[in-house]
């Protein structure tokens, strides 16, 4: 009886470490930068970014008035976040690990940030999404929530 070399090769490539790596899910901690909407913008609601992967699609939507961006807002698999009261320690400790202080201050919206970073806590079948904004020096807290 003959084995096929094509065959072979693929039982191989199946039982590979890299293969096996590849049916991963999610991580646990993870950061995405986004940039601000520019100055000028249209009133209403803008796009400011979108981030895809395997594990779902995250769009940055600013709130423009005036030609100002006046609001960030995520949105994850095109459904908005559901707010969280409490930011979890989860949370914290991804911000802390992605060099973000967890004394950031919190404010109401990021709108004069010259940079945004995106904070996804991965627990279980919980995604808790934290939204920070980079003003001068120091990064402040916008708002957190999690993927329904």
């Amino acid at each position: 009886m003959r084995l096929f070399p094509a065959l072979g090769l693929g039982l191989a490539f199946l039982a590979s470490p890299s293969f096996a790596a590849d049916q991963k899910g999610p991580p646990s901690c993870s950061a995405i930068d986004f940039r601000p909407v520019a100055q000028g913008m249209p009133d209403g609601e803008q796009d400011a970014g979108l981030y895809k992967s395997r594990f779902g699609r995250i769009e940055m939507k600013a709130t423009v008035k005036g030609g100002q961006a006046a609001d960030y807002t995520v949105v994850v698999n095109n459904r908005p976040l559901k707010a969280l009261a409490t930011l979890p320690q989860a949370v914290i400790e991804c911000a802390a690990s992605k060099k973000i202080p967890a004394t950031v201050r919190s404010v109401d919206s990021c709108a004069a940030a010259t940079k945004l970073r995106v904070i996804i806590a991965q627990s279980g079948a919980d995604k808790m999404i934290a939204t920070y904004g980079l003003k001068g020096k120091g990064w402040s807290f916008c708002r957190a929530g999690t993927a329904v």
